[in-house]
């Protein structure tokens, strides 16, 4: 009897271990299961796959052979997913070396099949606690940086995704920022730029640096507001999204301008986070920085909190008019250097003046050199110093009410359609005009800076009754204007720029059907004023420029025609719906196809409703040989 049981013990035992590794497995789904599961969203999103909308077939808009390991992985979710659930039958080394490399999607795969989680890979994974330790954050904001005037990369303001600490009193010394942007060389011309970043001709990037630099960088540099928007994600969202960060160096992405940028890509990581946002499927044709914000505030309590940071000529400004004119006269002194002029004050005003004063400084020594020298920061220190408890300005009435009417929510849809019908020395028309992007002066400027004027790729066709012809009137590649006005202490130029291709029917008239274009290039500086800051801001600006302008067209017997163009104009708005402009113009060729063209420009636009508006312009060139009008009316539609 012993001998029997102990027979059957042994063979018990024997069993036993020699069954444990098979019984170690994880239990592998079958094949139905895996289709299932690669085709639900939290899936799709980590690999960044998308539905084609013609062929209903997945494709991932990752760019990097080694973000996928299965050989079909790109346009294959389940062979992705079978070839990531086949490391869990490999041996342990070989499977901690693949869940260091994407922890974001194994550590859904084991929630999602109920594998038991292996915390015992953080060990083993190289540089990845020092990333998780520095990534530490409770939650997680959009920072919106808006346009800068004198960098085209920024034409349409900029998106980051900053990481919270959320430390007391709402320190920010530690926070970082994602910045996603194209890598472009230092040496590229304007042109290939602008058909590289069409193209997606340019690698994006991601990068990862400290609020305080980019605080630096755009708010005080680049002179560009920020807007940070706060989310609501949990805890476990921000960790998902963390560990998904850490996948993104084994990738990269082709940067395209106007769809798969900056903003798109931060869109995409959210998605990782929480996948049932679905934000990347409200995106028709291009997206912008400021649409993909309205893309998050109409998702029901996802952005928590907003926080405006002025640029720091936006606060100067701002506090500068709040000075009365004995006030002014000691700023004055104080830049001259008598900092202690400001002591004949009580201490509030006292207070205020120094905190201008040090505004003043860091705004034309950064603007000069790029950074201050050890001599401004001497300066600096000092009047720090001696300005006291910067607290005792908030019993100051009104004193940071600074305007924040540049809320990217509040502005209109980028792109816009106008119909159009007007009379001119041509006679009757019919016109459509059709702008990608951006806004002129006197469309609202309610979310955009009042002080820029941005088209891109504008064209207007009409068709003309008289001689029952379509013509392409004009097309700008590119027109940029924008306005510095000067005045508190701060001078610095105004500039613009136009690039395109306009039809002679833009200035001659003819009783038959011509084709004719020629090309041009014009660009110049200017001055900028508002005569009632600040009663009126932004709704009183004169303003008067000088440019250099070359045409070329084989229509001129020379090839070509070089000239500058002399102008002056008024713009004026009342509150934020209704924008004049009134401009004149001399173009005064001295090279080449000789001639003068003075022009007079009258524009009025107002808004009916957040992306309708009504325009009438009226224009006129008069010279010895040509005595031009036009007359237009049109609906301008944004979308």
């Amino acid at each position: 009897m012993n001998r029997l049981h102990t027979f059957f013990l042994t063979t018990f035992f024997f069993f036993c271990f020699s069954a444990s590794p098979i019984l170690s497995q994880p239990n592998i789904p079958d094949l139905d299961s895996i289709e299932k599961a690669s085709l639900e969203r939290d899936w799709l999103v980590l690999l960044h796959y998308q539905t084609s909308k013609w062929k209903k077939k997945h494709k991932s808009l990752a760019d990097g052979p080694s973000f996928f390991l299965s050989a079909d992985g790109l346009t294959n979710p389940t062979s992705e997913l079978k070839a990531h659930l086949d490391l869990l039958q490999k041996p342990k080394e070989e499977l901690i070396k693949m869940e260091c490399k994407f922890p974001a999607r194994f550590h859904w795969i084991r929630k999602r099949f109920g594998f038991p989680v292996d915390p015992t890979w953080e060990e083993q994974c190289p540089k990845w606690p020092e990333f998780k330790n520095q990534m530490r954050a409770k939650s997680v904001s959009v920072i919106f940086a808006s346009f800068h005037p004198e960098h085209p990369a920024s034409l349409f303001g900029h998106t980051m995704l900053k990481f919270n600490e959320e430390k007391p009193n709402g320190v920010v010394s530690e926070d970082l920022i994602l910045n996603y942007a194209a890598t472009v060389p230092g040496n590229i011309d304007p042109i290939s730029f602008v058909i590289y970043g069409l193209a997606g001709g340019f690698h994006g990037s991601f990068e990862i640096q400290k609020y305080l630099y980019k605080i630096h960088e755009y708010n005080e540099f680049e002179n560009r507001n920020l807007w940070e928007f706060k989310l609501n994600l949990n805890q476990e969202e921000v960790d998902q999204l963390t560990r998904h960060l850490w996948e993104m160096s084994q990738n990269h992405f082709d940067y395209y301008f106007l769809d798969e940028n900056c903003s798109f890509r931060i869109l995409t990581l959210l998605e990782v986070a929480r996948p049932r946002l679905k934000l990347t499927d409200r995106i028709s044709v291009m997206l912008l920085p400021t649409e993909s914000l309205k893309i998050l505030s109409n998702q029901t309590g996802l952005i928590e909190q907003i926080q405006f940071r002025p640029s720091i000529i936006e606060r100067y400004r701002h506090k500068y008019g709040y000075l009365t004119s004995s006030e002014k006269t000691i700023l004055d002194k104080m830049v001259d250097g008598n900092m202690d002029s400001a002591f004949e004050l009580d201490s509030d005003r006292r207070t205020l003046l120094f905190d201008i004063y040090i505004d003043h400084l860091v705004i034309h020594k950064i603007k000069a050199y790029g950074k201050m020298e050890i001599k401004d920061q001497q300066l600096y220190a000092e009047a720090d110093q001696k300005r006291g408890d910067i607290q005792v300005l908030n019993s100051l009435p009104d004193y940071f009410q600074i305007d924040k009417l540049s809320n990217p929510l509040l502005s209109h849809a980028p792109s816009q359609v106008t119909v159009a019908h007007g009379n001119s020395t041509n006679g009757g028309y019919s016109e459509i005009q059709y702008r990608p992007v951006l806004r002129d002066f006197t469309d609202s400027y309610l979310g955009y800076s009042p002080y820029n004027q941005i088209s891109f790729l504008r064209m207007n066709a009409r068709f003309y009754e008289d001689t029952k012809q379509t013509v392409i009137q004009e097309f700008h590649v590119l027109e940029m204007s924008s306005l510095n006005p000067i005045g508190q202490k701060i001078w610095k130029p105004s500039w613009r720029l136009d690039l395109g291709v306009k039809s002679l029917y833009t200035e001659k008239n003819y009783i038959k059907p011509i084709t004719e274009y020629y090309g041009y290039a014009s660009g110049g500086y200017g001055v900028a004023w508002e005569p009632f800051y600040p009663f009126f801001r932004y709704q009183f600006v004169m303003f008067s420029f000088l440019d250099l302008r070359v045409d070329q067209s084989p229509i001129w017997g020379s090839g070509y025609r070089l000239g500058g163009v002399s102008s002056t104009g008024l713009l004026i708005r009342i509150y934020e719906s209704v924008g004049l402009i009134f401009s004149g113009d001399y173009r005064s060729y001295f090279a080449g196809d000789r001639g003068n063209f003075p022009e007079l420009v009258s524009q009025i636009n107002w808004t009916l409703l957040e992306n309708v508006s009504l325009e009438l312009k009226y224009k006129q060139i008069q010279t010895k040989e040509l005595d031009w009008n036009e007359y237009q009316a049109g609906l301008k539609i944004f979308f």
